[in-house]
């Protein structure tokens, strides 16, 4: 009776074991619920729309501090318009900043929705997500639309129609008589 019962406890813990090993991994290939939190683009949306989100309460302090300098001015103070012009920019500076914060707030929820559907996809395929092709084109993408777009910014501005400078000229002349004649031919 006791070895018919020690048989009995012997499978009991065999099958429970099996169970538990089977269900592990089988539990192992799931999907991922939140995907969107091992997505490279959805962090960098998340972060560019709070450090956007700082500027905006950060220019609004600013805004805050310059209005009571404005109202503590005697009425005819000369520094009065140039206070409001400062006040005028930080306002529009406050505007971009939140607009910009709602904006990358936007398209993170975008961006969430579509890492989603688009893990399940490459999971039911077997697939690896996120695909770092699309990080690195995102990267190219974002690069190019921080990259300063004025001309100015990239070509050195000698004078008109883009023309050497007086002191180059000059330079250039000098050097050309120190050689003497033999710099002509």
């Amino acid at each position: 009776m006791t070895v018919l019962l020690g048989k009995i406890q012997l499978q009991r813990l065999i099958t429970t074991t099996l169970v538990l090993v089977s269900s592990a991994v089988v539990g192992c290939s799931r999907p991922n619920p939140t995907p969107e939190l091992i997505d490279p683009i959805y962090a960098d949306l998340n972060q560019r729309s709070s450090l956007a989100k700082a500027a905006a309460e950060t220019v609004k302090e600013e805004l805050v501090q310059l209005r009571i300098d404005l109202a503590a001015l005697p009425p005819r103070d000369p520094t009065i318009r140039k206070l409001r012009e400062d006040i005028s920019k930080k306002e529009l500076q406050m505007m971009v900043a939140e607009q910009e914060g709602l904006y990358y707030e936007v398209r993170a929820n975008q961006r969430r929705e579509y890492a989603r559907k688009d893990y399940l996809k490459a999971f039911n395929k077997g697939e690896l997500w996120p695909d770092p092709q699309h990080f690195e084109a995102y990267k190219a993408q974002r690069r190019l639309k921080d990259a300063p777009r004025e001309w100015s910014n990239r070509v050195e501005k000698t004078g008109r129609y883009n023309r050497k400078s007086a002191d180059d000229m000059r330079k250039e002349i000098d050097e050309k008589l120190k050689a003497g004649p033999a710099a002509e031919k």
